[in-house]
């Protein structure tokens, strides 16, 4: 069995939600244990083609994904994946190995992807004996704070009025005309650009833990939604590489710097408890 429940004790936000939360933010009761009615995992030897998961109507698919990306997406809070920083632990096997996951819901009509998320933890621990913790550890972190002393964000962070709700939305919504603008937009890519179209500060927070490997926590004290563009040079930044010479980013400053004069945001270095989800046992998946 793994452990659940809320625990505030640190003042960590976790922040895709944005408020206090352990890793498991969705606890099951033991009278309600969601499941998928039928569910497959199979090994996939060419390492090759696309990589990803997705919700499609009642089900939930995966192609050429690592057991650690499962993992990820299991246990991240409803609608989001738990930053890799955030877990600790396993063998080297659910990074190297691939496999492919179809699963359905079955009769309990239609599921929020927060509760395919809890039927996928439900998976993990039947077919590959997954058994996990919360820990909390002390670790640097970064508090996302307003730059200047008036208060005032900068003007490439705008107001926004989309109302966007990630926590089941489980998709990105499109524009219904070629000359709307997409809404509900949060990515940080290659070569350096970040774009959000209606999200939270915790939204951004999120969104940066994943591109810093480092958690970071929601201290501007600025509330509704925003939009925003940035261009950065993404050097030095782990798992990035340089822009090619001609590149525009190449000479942007750097996600730092992008934030700072732009967003009129400043990331500060701190310490802080972060709760970790630490595996403390898992088994290759039997064939099916």
């Amino acid at each position: 069995m793994w452990a659940v429940g809320r625990t505030c004790a640190s003042g960590v936000v976790l922040a895709a939600v944005g408020t206090c939360v352990t890793l498991f933010g969705q606890p099951q009761s033991d009278q309600k244990v969601l499941s998928f009615e039928v569910a497959s995992i199979k090994p996939n030897p060419s390492r090759i083609g696309i990589r990803g998961h997705s919700f499609p109507g009642d089900r939930f698919e995966a192609r050429n994904v690592p057991v650690r990306e499962l993992i990820l997406v299991a246990f991240g809070a409803p609608g989001r994946v738990l930053p890799e920083v955030l877990m600790s632990g396993g063998p080297s096997w659910i990074d190297e190995d691939r496999f492919d996951v179809t699963a359905k819901v079955g009769g309990l009509g239609p599921a929020t992807v927060a509760q395919k998320q809890l039927m996928l933890r439900q998976f993990l621990s039947e077919r590959v004996k997954l058994v996990v913790h919360i820990q909390s550890v002390d670790a640097a972190i970064y508090a996302l704070v307003l730059a200047g002393r008036d208060g005032v964000p900068g003007r490439q962070l705008r107001r926004s009025s989309d109302d966007c709700d990630t926590g089941d939305a489980g998709s990105v919504p499109t524009p219904t005309r070629p000359d709307q603008p997409v809404r509900c937009i949060l990515h940080v890519i290659p070569p350096g650009l970040l774009t959000t179209r209606g999200q939270t500060m915790s939204d951004l927070a999120y969104a940066l833990t994943r591109t810093l490997d480092r958690l970071v926590i929601d201290r501007t004290g600025l509330s509704g939604r925003f939009d925003a563009d940035l261009q950065f040079n993404p050097d030095g930044l782990p798992g990035w590489t340089a822009p090619p010479p001609g590149s525009p980013n190449r000479d942007a400053p750097s996600l730092f710097g992008a934030l700072e004069g732009g967003l009129g945001l400043k990331l500060e270095s701190t310490r802080g408890a972060v709760d970790v989800l630490m595996i403390d046992h898992i088994e290759r998946p039997t064939a099916d």
